[in-house]
């Protein structure tokens, strides 16, 4: 019990709660001992208590969606905090069972210990850049579920977990905690009436992402040969290396059949529209095959030239894509002296933007009078002006809200000078007067003696400042 209280995240659980977070961080003694009291007697009456089960729902938006469309924002539960403690150690418990026991397939990466996003990252990589030596084709589908945690079949998952050989009083508590559930939607101060919840796993819930992995154990693997398949939580990857793309694309569409009727069967619905497939070649074979055409649910999945896979993005020539490069090594060099640039000299900023086109034009392999004007949109990036400002303007919001007295000092520095009764004035340095130091005629009268009747006549003739 104290393990999983300091262990469990409440940042976004106490704002609804009476018992804030800090308090019960901090519980004494005879409050824990009280309180394990409670989640012993639930775990015997194998109940769920249901206050623990009502969530409030926020709608986070979604990166670079539109804001008027209902779909562009994801619901995030925020729990009672006794809940979450509770969940934290019914997840744990059943955590540890599956790992010892291997229950759970070694193709899902996500939400388990000694695993994480950069293993199947790596594995792809590495799958693509081999059979590229090997003059082989790598054909890759990438699948979208839409929905993924909200689609969990009830009654489907409990009859997974009974089919493993876990203690059915354990698989009667998973049920009293999924059955019943209600969820009030908060936008602002305005708070929804509940709502019951009739299939899914809430979000923001300790145990939802555990018992997604355990809902999708099952999932269909391929025993075709340079075939894998590989799964981070509801994010699934399919790829396969043959000599002939035409055969990787038989291959492929047998498995993405097999995903089809899993799918249907267990309610579980992947989006089409939003997965991506790709055919990475190697260089000599790209121009004479023509790109596969693959079907999920009959409807045909989107070919591209890059995808993303886990937050990398990968081009069909087998490497990483050319704005990674630029955004990676070059940008941040340029953007860790944003808030120094504030004060440059307004004649050098075009030579930064300068300096930027030419590396793009570089990076991408654009020709070196490609139109500066279409550049930032042919390479999708944003132009390195606006990327300073914009880290000038966080440098100052974050600053000024900061309790950092010298760094708002150095913002808040003008160009005045105390004076000596204590005011601040307004010191501008004087710029000398130009004084034009004629000399005197006493001067040249030594000389002018010596010269030549014309060049006296022309010193004669020459009006006094000029001599």
């Amino acid at each position: 019990m104290p393990s999983a209280q300091h262990r469990t995240h409440f940042f976004k659980s106490h704002r609804w709660t009476n018992l804030k977070a800090p308090i019960f961080k901090n519980l004494p003694r005879i409050a824990i001992v009280a309180l394990t009291v409670i989640f012993n007697n639930c775990m015997r009456a194998h109940h769920f208590p249901p206050a623990w089960k009502h969530a409030i729902t926020v709608m986070i938006p979604k990166p670079e969606k539109d804001p008027t469309n209902p779909l562009s924002y994801r619901p995030i539960s925020l729990l009672n905090i006794a809940g979450k403690v509770f969940e934290k150690i019914l997840s744990t418990r059943l955590k540890n069972f599956l790992e010892i026991n291997n229950l759970l397939p070694p193709e899902q990466f996500g939400f388990r210990s000694e695993r994480s996003t950069i293993n199947p990252i790596l594995e792809f990589h590495t799958d693509t850049t081999r059979h590229d030596n090997l003059k082989e084709h790598t054909l890759a589908v990438f699948l979208d579920t839409e929905r993924a945690f909200d689609r969990v079949w009830h009654d489907g998952l409990v009859q997974k977990l009974i089919k493993i050989p876990i203690n059915p009083n354990f698989i009667q508590l998973i049920d009293s905690f999924l059955s019943n559930r209600t969820c009030s939607v908060k936008i602002q101060n305005i708070k929804s009436r509940p709502i019951a919840l009739q299939a899914g796993v809430p979000q923001g819930s300790i145990l939802s992402p555990l018992l997604y992995i355990v809902y999708c154990k099952d999932f269909p693997v391929t025993d075709a040969p340079r075939t894998k398949t590989r799964l981070f939580a509801d994010d699934t990857a399919v790829w396969t290396s043959q000599r002939n793309p035409a055969i990787a694309t038989r291959i492929l569409q047998g498995h993405l059949n097999n995903i089809t009727t899993w799918t249907n069967t267990w309610r579980i619905k992947p989006n089409p529209l939003k997965s991506q497939s790709i055919l990475m070649s190697y260089s000599g074979a790209r121009s004479r095959h023509q790109a596969p055409h693959l079907l999920l649910n009959n409807q045909a999945i989107p070919k591209l030239q890059h995808i993303r896979y886990l937050g990398v993005t990968f081009s069909k020539n087998c490497t990483l894509n050319q704005d990674h490069t630029y955004k990676s090594y070059i940008r941040p060099v340029i953007e860790y002296r944003a808030p120094i640039y504030a004060t440059l000299y307004p004649a050098l900023l075009p030579q930064i933007s300068a300096c930027e086109r030419r590396m793009l034009r570089r990076i991408f392999r654009l020709p070196d009078r490609f139109p500066s004007e279409n550049l930032h949109q042919e390479t999708n990036t944003i132009p390195i002006q606006s990327r300073l400002k914009e880290l000038q303007s966080r440098y100052v919001t974050r600053t000024l809200n900061s309790n950092n007295a010298l760094a708002i000092q150095i913002l808040s520095t003008s160009f005045k000078y105390p004076s000596r009764d204590g005011r601040l004035l307004n010191r501008i340095p004087k710029i000398p007067k130009r004084k034009l130091k004629h000399p005197p005629t006493a001067l040249l009268s030594p000389a002018y003696t010596d010269l030549p009747d014309d060049l006296q006549e022309l010193v004669d003739s020459t009006p006094l400042t000029m001599r």
